[in-house]
């Protein structure tokens, strides 16, 4: 069995870029099952998003660096003001040799 060809829908949907995917998706049918010509009526898929997947939508369409915390820091760094609390350090530390 060839896993690899198992997901190739998947890879091709995914090479389909967004606009077009929804348009695809809002285009009424013009064929039912079997390749039979719709009757006069418009076939329509809907898709409802879970709550969860709204959020992780919201998530990648932030940006990676926050650049007002950024600049914050910096700000603190060259004002001599940015200090860490040693215990909050070496707990970061001992959390990541723990996960090892």
């Amino acid at each position: 069995m060839d896993i690899g060809s198992q997901f190739q829908g998947v890879r091709q949907a995914e090479a389909v870029p967004a606009a077009e995917r929804a348009q695809a998706i809002e285009t009424p049918a013009t064929e039912v099952a079997g390749g039979y010509p719709a009757t006069g009526t418009t076939a329509s898929d809907e898709a409802h998003l879970s709550d969860a997947a709204v959020l992780v939508h919201q998530a990648l369409a932030l940006p990676d660096v926050r650049m007002d915390k950024v600049e914050e820091v910096q700000q603190a760094l060259s004002a001599g003001t940015y200090s860490v609390s040693a215990s909050a350090v070496a707990e970061k530390l001992m959390g990541s040799m723990l996960e090892r």
